[in-house]
């Protein structure tokens, strides 16, 4: 996606949501890589296969199909992809309403929110206080469902039943690792985890991976609610 840009403040919006639209996008799109067998450092993963998580992802989506959807997105940064005192680094949420309606909004580290309807986009830049702007970037923003998956060839991946983190024997956690292709440091591995609840519904993900200083993790939920309206701010 692009979005409009008004100030430094209203870039690092976009920035960050370009971000966030490509994190997603890697997220789903690696589901069709090749799979091999090795054990987790996670310790009490155990093997699984890219048909599973293609089968959960294809049912949760069967069943949310066009609800609209609340998305709260937490980044985190630690020492490694196992730690367990993370630091936050910032949050935002995300409203979707279908076909083409997005409300986006900083809730910590940063400030910034937008709304965006097909292609109309209004911002403002750092609180409640200030005034929209409304504007124009194109593409209009299309909603996807939070188990959409995108076909992207890429390395070897490894697949996961993450039975340490269900919560209950109704709840099913699977992972996916991308090991590094041979040529890349080892921290160039990347770990990313899907939660679907005992109807089968994607309910939370995270990724983890390594940005050449931290590791970070980006931990998405998601609250699916036919509430959800998303108006213009502005006439």
């Amino acid at each position: 996606m692009n979005w409009l840009a008004n100030g430094n403040s209203m870039s690092n919006c976009s920035d960050a949501m370009v971000s966030f639209r490509i994190m997603r996008t890697i997220i789903f799109a690696l589901l069709i890589g090749t799979v091999i067998g090795s054990s987790s450092i996670f310790g009490q993963d155990v093997d699984s296969d890219r048909a599973t998580l293609e089968a959960a992802m294809k049912r949760s989506r069967e069943i949310t199909k066009d609800a609209s959807y609340r998305t709260v997105t937490k980044v985190e940064t630690g020492t490694s992809p196992t730690t367990k005192e993370w630091e936050s680094y910032s949050s935002w949420r995300i409203e979707n309403v279908y076909p083409d309606r997005t409300h986006f909004k900083y809730t910590s580290g940063r400030t910034g929110e937008w709304i965006g309807i097909g292609r109309v986009r209004y911002t403002r830049q750092q609180n409640e206080k200030d005034e929209w702007v409304q504007g124009e970037a194109p593409p209009p923003i299309w909603v996807n469902n939070p188990s959409a998956q995108i076909g992207l060839n890429g390395p070897v991946f490894k697949f996961y039943n993450a039975v340490g983190l269900a919560s209950d024997a109704a709840v099913t956690v699977l992972r996916v690792v991308k090991e590094p292709d041979g040529t890349s440091p080892q921290k160039a591995t990347v770990f990313w985890t899907f939660w679907f609840d005992k109807d089968g519904i994607l309910f939370k993900h995270d990724s983890i991976g390594y940005n050449g200083r931290n590791w970070v993790r980006n931990t998405q939920m998601y609250e699916y609610d036919p509430t959800i309206k998303i108006e213009a701010p502005i006439k």
